[in-house]
């Protein structure tokens, strides 16, 4: 368990309020079981942006993070507003 978790695990309970995340909390907010206070100092959101060489020579590791990012989009609705998209190269 990490300190995330710990701090998760104890919002759940009841225990008090943390400060995490939107997408580590997510699945706890749309299910109801946390809500979002003071919404108002929040920070703006920062888009993600996942830059790698494509071709033959991209490694494993890679393309299984790429591949691991693309399925977290997918399953977590905050995420999925940053869509991968491959980029045009282009001639400077």
């Amino acid at each position: 368990m990490n300190t995330n978790d710990a701090v998760i695990e104890l919002a759940l309970q009841g225990h008090g309020i943390g400060r995490l995340l939107s997408y580590q909390v997510a699945p706890y907010i749309a299910d109801g079981r946390l809500k979002t206070v003071m919404k108002s100092y929040e920070p703006p959101e920062v888009p993600i942006h996942l830059v790698h060489q494509e071709g033959r020579t991209v490694s494993a590791k890679v393309r299984a993070f790429v591949d691991f990012r693309s399925n977290v989009s997918n399953r977590i609705p905050l995420l999925a507003r940053t869509k991968l998209r491959p980029k045009r190269k282009t001639n400077n």
